[in-house]
Formats: structure tokens, C-alpha cells, sequence
């Protein structure tokens, strides 16, 4: 599975069998045999391609988890308020997060992070470095990164900012 940024609050997934496209107002899977695309703006249980995707309700937003290659990526999209604990245990065994440092606090952006215990953190925004420094797992930059469940770090949660 390969994620890389495409820019402001844009990031695509890419897995064997199609892409999805996460923005804060939807996810667009894309099958890899052509065809039309299939858009998500609302909660729920989706399966599009082997490409499954749960969504939920965060007060004003949507949190979505794509789920493929036997890794989860939780998209927390502009989550302007720390997750709800129902939210929050629903959201488990997540491998990577990606999330919006400018919408909350950076302690909150911490919190909503350590909660859900990824492997890797996925920052974005203008506020990356004070997450960075408040986070304190330091960071390694990439122009995409390329995940498999056997090379998941086993050590401390690892941040990764793109280039």
C-alpha cells in the first residue's frame, strides 16, 4: 500500500486493487479496472474493490478508516474537536493516522494521536513542527510512503512528514 500527500488536505491510498482519494469533504475510490468512480460523504460500512471503509460521526465531521492489504488507515479529516471516547473505541487497531494539525490545539492533536496508538502518524498543516516538537517520537520526511503489515515499526509510533 502506498500513501502519498497530494497537497492542503489531499491524500491518496493506493492498494492492489484500486486508489482512494481522502479529503475532508469525501473519500473517492477508484478501481484499478477502470470505471466510475464511488464517492463516500456520509458515515457507514462501505466495500468497494476488496477497499472497505467504515465512516463516523465526529461532531461536525467525518472520521473514516480504509481498510486493505490487511493494514488501517484512519483519516480524521478536520476534526476541530478531540475524538468522542464512543469514536475512540471504534477506532481500533489502527496502524496509520493521518491528521490536521491546525484544527485543534497541537496538546489536543497529542491526545487524539496517543489515543488511538498508531504505528505511523501522518501530520499535515502549518502547525507540523509544533506537533512535532510536542509529540516527541521525532519524524523522518518522505515523498510517499510505501506500507506492508510485516514492515510496521515495532518500536515507539513513528512520524512522517512528506517533502
Amino acid at each position: 500500500m502506498d500513501i502519498s500527500y497530494l497537497g492542503h488536505q489531499s491524500f491518496k491510498i493506493k492498494t492492489k486493487t484500486g486508489s482512494v482519494v481522502a479529503t475532508p469533504a469525501s473519500l473517492t475510490i477508484s478501481h484499478k479496472s477502470g470505471g466510475d468512480d464511488f464517492i463516500i460523504t456520509s458515515p457507514g460500512e462501505y466495500e468497494v474493490e476488496g477497499i472497505s471503509v467504515f465512516g463516523y460521526k465526529s461532531d461536525e465531521n467525518n472520521v473514516y478508516v480504509v481498510q486493505n492489504d490487511d493494514l488501517r488507515i484512519c483519516y480524521l479529516g478536520d476534526l476541530a474537536k478531540p475524538l468522542s471516547e464512543k469514536v475512540v473505541s471504534d477506532l481500533e487497531n489502527i496502524d496509520v493516522v493521518i491528521v490536521s494539525c491546525d484544527l485543534m490545539e497541537t496538546k489536543q492533536v497529542v491526545e487524539t494521536v496517543a489515543k488511538l496508538e498508531p504505528y505511523y502518524v501522518l501530520p499535515y498543516g502549518a502547525m507540523v513542527a509544533k506537533f512535532i516538537a510536542a509529540y516527541e517520537h521525532g519524524s523522518r520526511s518522505v515523498k510517499s510512503l510505501n506500507l506492508s503489515k510485516l514492515t510496521l515499526s515495532e518500536d515507539l509510533t513513528e512520524v512522517i512528514v512528506y517533502e
